[in-house]
């Protein structure tokens, strides 16, 4: 009698594995996710990659204007379903491209999402893309692309270029910053207890300025030198904030806080050869402004590009500048070495959205 209900169980057990939704056997994020800031992976197979990659080059990683030389937005990488394993799943940014000729030999990364939710997607018509976190790690944003052919996926990549760009790289902003940054750092703490403001940083980052509510953020890699300029503006800023009103008060903090020789001759500003672009932004909902740009130490032969964010911070009471910017002057170690300005400034531009 004891030997049947073992028997019973270990069938029922059986029955029951067999028909549970493949959902309850997707993977539990563990690890924290892998990469660095402005790569983009993509896995399809190989004939719609070639027959795609112009489309993710002129669509999604469109050039740089704010960068000299002018730099991809993502870095894009192809990685085969065969390379799709170990810790290549755990990249930070990916994107799949599933069509009906290549459904059967994708349909195996219904593991990430659920076979279930794969399936539905893709009997969807037309073209759509879906946003999944935390797949395979922690901070990771994988990106689902379905439609019925290639060609049909380029043009949905060209009509919707600036919101698919967008999303991704807010994806790539959060997750990064969430994954580098801690609220340990010594500048989060001054931040926290004197202004009443949640920032996050990381550990490979140190001050190294600190004085009237402005500080600075240093990292060093090699030859990039990368900082983060944070401006505690108090409720009094110049009105109107526009682009102008922003620019002249980046002036006056450098000439200020930023003298590169001791009589202040020198000092970090603007260039005024360059057309700056600017837009409306908000940082975890605290509106204001974003500027990219690129700056000058006039008679010094250096130059870089920045992104600086002006908003008003509800929780503090305060309008507060916030600027990412690089100076990485050697082209041939950005080719040799995969790095690039647009690596670094991402990475700034990540920390910088850690803003509570």
């Amino acid at each position: 009698m004891r030997k049947n209900n073992i028997l019973y169980l270990l069938l029922l057990l059986i029955f029951s594995f067999l028909g549970c939704d493949n959902t309850n056997d997707r993977p539990v994020a563990i690890n924290q996710s892998l990469g660095f800031a402005g790569e983009l992976n993509i896995t399809t197979d190989l004939e719609t990659y070639k027959y795609l990659r112009d489309g993710f080059k002129y669509h999604l990683a469109t050039p740089q204007e704010y960068l000299i030389p002018n730099e991809p937005f993502f870095r894009i990488n192809f990685i085969s379903m065969e390379g799709l394993k170990g810790s290549y799943l755990e990249y930070q940014t990916q994107v799949f491209v599933i069509t009906e000729s290549n459904k059967q030999e994708m349909t195996s990364l219904g593991f990430g999402i659920g076979q279930a939710k794969f399936d539905s997607l893709s009997a969807l018509p037309g073209v759509s893309i879906h946003q999944f976190n935390n797949v395979w790690a922690k901070n990771q944003s994988v990106f689902y692309i379905f439609g019925t052919t290639p060609e049909a996926i380029r043009l949905y990549l060209k009509d919707h270029s600036d919101s698919i760009r967008n999303l991704i790289y807010t994806s790539e902003l959060n997750n990064f910053g969430s994954r580098v940054g801690s609220n340990k750092h010594p500048l989060s703490k001054i931040l926290a207890e004197r202004f009443n403001i949640e920032m996050e940083f990381p550990k490979f980052t140190e001050i190294d300025i600190q004085k009237d509510s402005f500080y600075s953020l240093n990292w060093q890699e090699g030859d990039a030198n990368c900082n983060i300029l944070i401006g505690i503006l108090g409720s009094e800023i110049e009105q109107p904030i526009n682009k102008e009103s922003i620019l002249r008060l980046r002036n006056a903090q450098g000439k200020k806080h930023l003298q590169m020789d001791t009589i202040g001759v020198f000092y970090l500003g603007t260039s005024n050869l360059f057309d700056h672009k600017d837009t409306t932004y908000s940082i975890n909902d605290h509106k204001g402004f974003k500027i990219n740009g690129w700056w000058v130490i006039e008679g010094l032969f250096r130059g870089g590009p920045f992104t600086r964010y002006v908003v008003y911070h509800e929780p503090s009471k305060n309008w507060i500048s916030l600027e990412g910017l690089v100076y990485f002057p050697n082209v041939d170690v950005r080719k040799d070495e995969g790095k690039s300005k647009s690596r670094y400034l991402r990475t700034l531009e990540s920390i910088i959205h850690t803003l509570k």
